[in-house]
């Protein structure tokens, strides 16, 4: 017989180590982060961290693959793409609310995927995230009978990476409210798709 509450308590103790872990990475670097710094952090016992995660390189994995899951369900679990005439300005209105709601996230989140010492395993564990994300927005792309709904994918993801990065750089003269609203324009019914 599984104990639900011990199950719940060991998924709620991992969680916090990797939360803790995303910050410090974020903030100090990889190489810098050690697992006393994220023990400390977690409120927890450094032998702890070990009962979860084989070491630190399996905990900045694990982070990352935390980092996109929650991006995941910060989208993909508000978006209902089989019943909204309108999902273009669905996935915006989400995309511009996350990114001015939970700034801290996506500050850490570009900090950790940037990091040259970190790339290559960031860029291994991202690729079938972003391609699984790619893929849906090109089947939207298709239901609104585009005519290179591949490309036009792409082009609306780097477009909303780079107002992501523009934003963060900018900001606060940055004209977020604006650009959403030109956003929603261009790519709602009858818009410029």
């Amino acid at each position: 017989m599984i104990n639900i509450k011990s199950s719940e308590h060991k998924k709620k103790v991992r969680e916090k180590i990797i939360e803790s872990a995303f910050e410090l990475f974020a903030q100090f670097g990889f190489h810098k982060t050690t697992i006393d710094m994220v023990a400390s952090k977690a409120n927890i016992s450094k032998g702890l961290i070990y009962n979860y995660f084989e070491s630190k390189e399996h905990l900045l994995e694990e982070t990352i693959r935390f980092i996109f899951f929650k991006i995941e369900e910060k989208f993909f679990s508000k978006l209902d793409l089989q019943n909204s005439d309108n999902i273009f300005k669905d996935i915006i209105d989400i995309y511009f609310d996350e990114i001015i709601k939970d700034e801290n996230f996506w500050f850490f989140f570009a900090s950790i995927l940037f990091q040259p010492d970190i790339a290559n395993i960031a860029r291994k564990i991202a690729a079938p995230f972003i391609k699984n994300i790619i893929d849906e927005i090109e089947n939207l792309f298709k239901m609104k009978n585009s005519k290179n709904p591949r490309e036009e994918a792409f082009l609306f993801g780097a477009l909303l990476d780079g107002i992501f990065f523009d934003y963060f750089i900018m900001k606060p003269s940055y004209p977020i409210k604006k650009i959403k609203e030109f956003l929603i324009k261009k790519y709602s019914i009858g818009g410029t798709i």
